[in-house]
């Protein structure tokens, strides 16, 4: 069941807290805003809930404080082990940025503490991610954190954890930051299954979701909230009871397995019980309660599209040499940039050319810089602007950021790594560089300007060629009226399945129609039926004709005259070897001669091109190929070589099938209007003030997009 709620409580709801706590954020925030006024009394009286509002409306406080309330004050905090608030971030960076700004409420509430007189315990926070060393790992299993931030892969690979997962028993909130970014692809499928996982050692977990861009908001609440999942007046399996087993977990035993099958399960006899499809319709799915706070807010968003400067038909070759000298004028005219590309590569080459055009007018001279065809950079590295992606190292993505927000940056050039909720400080200005895609993305993107509450967002887009310009006003009109495409989660993914099977068995038995109640507990596997279910456990079991797959291995045991899944050796390291839904890209991590420190990474069909001795650029700074091996690069700085610029595969956005829509629509309107003045050679005025009215594009763009 989804609530929505929308009032309009003035009341201090602030007052709901402990002293140090109100203290604290009347203190250092004053009046709480709409999203947090909204969600805090519905979060302190349990209930799972979805807050939607806009980029800076402190959703995010509003999650947190009241977890921190709680534990700040609990008495007996110290004496009790175990996770209490878990955060999940979508992105490593996210979850590294809220550690940091965890530490300023912490601070301030036991400073106000102090003052008050008033005895709270201490609260510890930490990370868990890929990146966390295992020396890190294994302090974290023998001395819990109070609130742990991290990713859905993370989750999983803890909950795989026959000893790491312990700390999980105790958790009392599941945060999940970002949630629009999980909805419509299979990370969000793979983290219902693992939230279902947890709420079977910690269960009853308050769940609180936050989304600043997503519709409709009821799919995104039921993928949060999952569903209950119980049986009336039957089995979903009927069959006789279960024969006495041993402890769960334990050792196969030896006639398990036959010897014949290369270690594979003996065949069985066909079972002996009913069809599972009589069961089925015992099953009764309710979806969790979920209360929406829905304040999509008054922040407002000034945006704008322009036309090429001087284009001749809309050749790249001929477009940036012009188009970068105005995005350093927008620069310069602000105090602080962000620039967003919609690929790692031009991230790379458009931080190259402002370098290289800013250092041309530091020394005096012309603007213009030949790009080509982008394969080969400047090299130039004295330049203020620098790229920002996702194949950077943290720690160097981390130092970046950091600059940016300490003002030792002018602007930053960045991808989809910086449209969420990372601090970095006071935005200025928005520049996107060709068509955002997606309404949502242009949302996200724009949405980094004037990020504190109440301020208003200032976006250019600069289209790049004539098809370019018309999807950029197409998708500018669609953000100004926040008409942002619907999400649809996918359902009943069974590649997703079978690796969550493998992992849930990896650290317990299974009997078979209780791990299919808590897979039905997910929301995308609402409709899951049980013939398809016990098809995937047939697949990784090992029931497939041997014959036909003689080299595949099963992962997993099904004893059937018990119907339990059961491990294998190797079933847990199958399961945290090949954990989450992120494709693996191939990609070659990048290291100094050390071997140790990490630079970032490189796109394995770059890598094939490139020799000894190649330089290239990456981080907007250029190395040098000092060798290849098998895994990784070893790559030593080389500051003024003329490098290549790197690419990445399957790097660039696609088009979604609203803006197609919309985009068809665009087009049949603008070829209706434009009927009547076929063979003039004037641009018609009216269509102008058309495109103008309608879209905020500007009038060179309306040219161009008539003429085109």
């Amino acid at each position: 069941m989804v609530r929505t709620v929308s009032t309009d409580n003035d009341t201090d709801v602030v007052g709901l807290f402990s002293a140090p706590v109100a203290r604290w954020f009347r203190e250092c925030h004053g009046v709480a805003t709409e999203p947090q006024r909204e969600a805090w009394p519905r979060i302190k009286s349990g209930d799972n809930v979805l807050i939607h509002s806009p980029t800076g409306s402190g959703k995010t406080l509003a999650a947190f404080l009241s977890a921190l309330d709680a534990l700040y004050s609990d008495v007996a905090l110290s004496k009790r082990k175990g996770i209490r608030t878990l955060y999940i971030s979508p992105l490593k960076a996210l979850g590294y940025d809220v550690e940091r700004n965890l530490e300023e409420p912490m601070r301030g509430i036991e400073e106000a503490a102090k003052s008050l007189g008033v005895e709270i315990p201490k609260v510890r926070a930490d990370v868990r991610t890929g990146d966390t060393p295992s020396s890190a790992r294994a302090r974290m299993v023998r001395n819990p954190p109070h609130i742990l931030i991290t990713t859905p892969e993370s989750l999983y690979l803890i909950l795989t954890s026959p000893r790491a997962r312990s700390i999980l028993s105790t958790v009392e909130t599941v945060i999940v930051d970002e949630i629009h970014t999980l909805c419509a692809n299979k990370r969000g499928v793979h983290l219902s299954i693992t939230l279902e996982r947890l709420e079977q050692i910690a269960p009853g977990f308050q769940r609180i979701g936050l989304s600043a861009t997503q519709r409709p908001l009821t799919e995104v609440a039921r993928l949060l909230g999952g569903q209950n999942v119980s049986s009336v007046g039957g089995d979903v399996h009927p069959h006789p009871s279960p024969l006495p087993s041993r402890e769960r977990g334990g050792p196969l035993c030896p006639s398990d397995i036959s010897p014949a099958s290369g270690g594979n399960p003996a065949p069985r006899s066909p079972s002996p019980w009913p069809s599972p499809i009589e069961g089925e319709g015992n099953l009764i799915v309710e979806p969790r309660p979920v209360s929406i706070v829905d304040c999509p807010g008054s922040k407002k968003i000034e945006i704008s599209v322009h036309g090429m400067p001087d284009a001749d038909g809309g050749d790249p070759s001929s477009i940036w040499p012009k188009l970068i000298p105005r995005v350093l004028d927008d620069i310069e005219g602000h105090d602080t940039t962000l620039v967003f590309s919609n690929s790692r590569r031009q991230a790379e080459n458009v931080a190259d050319r402002l370098n290289a055009v800013w250092s041309a007018r530091e020394q005096g001279e012309n603007d213009g810089v030949a790009v080509g065809s982008g394969e080969v950079g400047t090299g130039t590295e004295d330049g203020p602007f620098m790229a920002h992606h996702g194949s950077l190292s943290d720690t160097l993505r981390r130092d970046i950021e950091e600059k940016l927000k300490a003002g030792e940056l002018p602007a930053l050039v960045g991808t989809s790594s910086l449209e969420l909720g990372i601090d970095i400080g006071s935005i200025d200005l928005v520049v996107q560089l060709q068509s955002p895609k997606t309404v949502t993305q242009g949302l996200q993107r724009v949405g980094r300007a004037g990020h504190s509450v109440g301020e208003t967002s200032y976006g250019k887009i600069y289209g790049t060629h004539p098809e370019d310009l018309i999807e950029a006003a197409v998708v500018a009109r669609g953000m100004q009226e926040r008409r942002v495409g619907a999400v649809e989660v996918p359902r009943n993914s069974l590649d997703v399945l079978a690796q969550q099977i493998v992992a849930a068995v990896a650290v317990q038995d299974w009997p078979m129609r209780e791990l299919y109640r808590v897979i039905k507990g997910a929301y995308p596997y609402g409709e899951l039926t049980y013939p398809n279910f016990e098809g995937v456990v047939k697949l990784v079991s090992g029931h497939y004709p041997r014959e036909l797959f003689s080299t595949l291995r099963a992962r997993i045991h099904w004893d059937e005259t018990r119907d339990v899944l059961q491990q294998l050796p190797g079933t847990r390291m199958m399961a945290i070897s090949n954990g989450g839904a992120i494709v693996d890209r191939g990609l070659f991590p990048v290291v100094l001669p050390d071997r140790k420190t990490r630079v970032g990474e490189l796109d394995e069909e770059f890598v094939f091109e490139s020799g000894e001795g190649d330089a290239f650029v990456l981080g907007s700074q250029v190395w040098r190929v000092a060798k290849i091996d098998d895994d990784r690069v070893i790559a030593e700085p080389a500051p003024g070589a003329l490098p290549r610029m790197p690419f990445w595969r399957g790097d660039f956005p696609w088009r979604p099938l609203d803006l197609s829509e919309a985009l068809a629509e665009f087009r049949a309107e603008a070829a209706t209007r434009l009927m009547p003045y076929v063979g003039e050679e004037e641009t018609p005025a009216e269509v102008v003030e058309w495109l103008m009215s309608e879209f905020p594009v500007d009038e060179a763009g309306a040219r161009q997009i008539i003429g085109y």
